[in-house]
């Protein structure tokens, strides 16, 4: 093959090779699938990617947090003017990210405390679910990475990966429903809380409370007693950084358990449920709302089983305070900790 034959050879290889890539790249950029570039070509989101977005929102805006919200999407739907209230002169933001276990927490908590020395109260969630089964998520899960800044991580890497995959479903998905007038889904509002927010939901359970509850087949969820607790001493070492880590700096840090829904509860063998609370007893004191209660057995206080309504989180803070009377019940919610989590075993 002379030179100018092995020139056109290169060229056509590379030709094949560059295209699909460039083309690639224009749809992650221009479609944004997770969230993360904000091209605003297709505006309503897809399950954007909560921890890069919120700390892109947070460093753009210095303002001067006294407080963060941190846990999973359970607690997603709780806005921060919730705990304000108890709090006057308090200004929280609520860094919930997707499946969130107390290793992502800990890495936020450690990025917040680093770069806003204002934070002097820490309002963290434990997902008992996630807690007793798992506690890392890998590299590959594109829907849970933690911002660059937050792992140490090259931030050309991060963005350079979210260019390339192929995520062809979550591509197809945004395009679907923007197209779609009538889409509904819960949004972020990444600039006034970082809450999550249901208006559509919450507009059916208001015109409609039974009719919506019947639409959502989760709650009648048959589950046998299955989830067991395989990682909830990496959670719990990570919770004890945690309260290291604010006993440090003089921060607050305010522990509860997420009230699960009772279809929820039928999932947990009980024995590695309770050895789970134990272990978070052992690390720092907390409130537990989790087991069979009033609340959790209300299917109304939920959107489905694995996420409720802000009604719930106002009576969570309200009961952690103690600033406002609980009406709903007085036996939800109970402080717990190495003294008595033997007392609480028994309850439950």
């Amino acid at each position: 093959m002379d030179v100018a034959a092995a020139r056109r050879y290169t060229l056509r290889l590379l030709f094949m090779v560059l295209t699909p890539l460039c083309v690639l790249i224009g749809a992650n950029w221009v479609i944004d699938p997770f969230g993360v570039f904000q091209s605003q070509v297709l505006p309503i989101e897809v399950e954007p990617v909560q921890s890069y977005r919120k700390i892109e929102y947070l460093k753009r805006n210095k303002a001067e947090y006294t407080g963060i919200m941190l846990g999973s999407s359970a607690i997603g739907f709780t806005p921060p003017a919730l705990v304000e209230r108890h709090l006057p002169g308090s200004r929280f933001y609520n860094l919930w990210t997707s499946s969130a276990t107390q290793y992502e927490n800990l890495a936020h908590l450690r990025y917040m405390v680093e770069n806003f020395p204002g934070i002097k109260t820490v309002y963290l969630q434990v997902d008992l679910t996630l807690g007793m089964t798992e506690y890392r998520h890998t590299n590959t899960t594109y829907a849970r990475r933690l911002h660059p800044e937050v792992t140490g991580g090259a931030r050309l890497n991060f963005l350079w990966d979210y260019l390339t995959v192929l995520a062809w479903d979550r591509l197809e998905r945004k395009v679907r429903i923007n197209l779609d007038s009538d889409h509904t889904a819960p949004i972020t509002d990444f600039e006034h809380g970082g809450h999550a927010v249901a208006v559509a939901i919450e507009e059916k359970l208001k015109d409609n409370p039974q009719a919506y509850v019947t639409s959502v087949s989760d709650f009648r969820r048959k589950s046998q007693r299955s989830l067991k607790n395989l990682r909830g001493n990496l959670n719990a070492a990570a919770l004890s950084e945690m309260k290291a880590l604010c006993n440090a700096k003089g921060i607050r840090l305010i522990v509860f358990t997420h009230p699960e829904h009772q279809v929820d509860m039928d999932r947990f063998v009980f024995q590695e449920y309770a050895a789970f609370l134990r272990q978070i007893a052992s690390v720092t004191e907390f409130w537990d709302f989790s087991g069979y209660t009033e609340v959790s057995r209300q299917d109304v206080l939920y959107y489905e089983p694995g996420h409720y309504r802000p009604s719930i989180s106002e009576l969570i803070a309200a009961r952690i305070f103690g600033t406002h009377e609980i009406k709903e019940t007085k036996s939800f919610g109970v402080l717990v900790h190495v003294g008595n989590i033997d007392d609480r075993v028994a309850v439950l």
